[in-house]
């Protein structure tokens, strides 16, 4: 999982790209098939078989859904958190407000 998509669990980033995350995900199943490794030179490493490259691609599968999975809930968290700053800036600026009022009041 590609920690360095969220700053924190509050914060998440987004990816650069749809090639950038699918590289960050494959690379530690099998960095030959990331679109990095295609212009490469084989350097006389196996071709992977079939069987190794749908393999990858399955676990490539669940490390993308838990990805989803973790993001959603961050951006959630995120947009929450956003919420309750605003509505107690809201809360805040309501309570300075009064008091401003009630001093006008109180100074005629």
């Amino acid at each position: 999982m590609p920690a360095f998509y969220f700053l924190s669990d509050q914060h998440p980033l987004l990816p650069l790209s749809g090639e950038h995350l699918y590289n960050a995900l494959m690379e530690p199943i099998n960095p030959s098939l990331t679109t990095i490794a295609f212009g490469m030179p084989d350097n006389g490493k196996a071709v992977p078989t079939t069987e190794a490259i749908s393999a990858a691609f399955a676990k490539y599968d669940q490390v993308h859904d838990a990805y989803v999975i973790q993001l959603r809930g961050a951006v959630e968290r995120y947009a929450h958190d956003l919420l309750q700053s605003m509505e107690t800036r809201d809360a805040r600026n309501d309570v300075d407000g009064v008091k401003n009022l009630e001093y006008a009041i109180n100074a005629l």
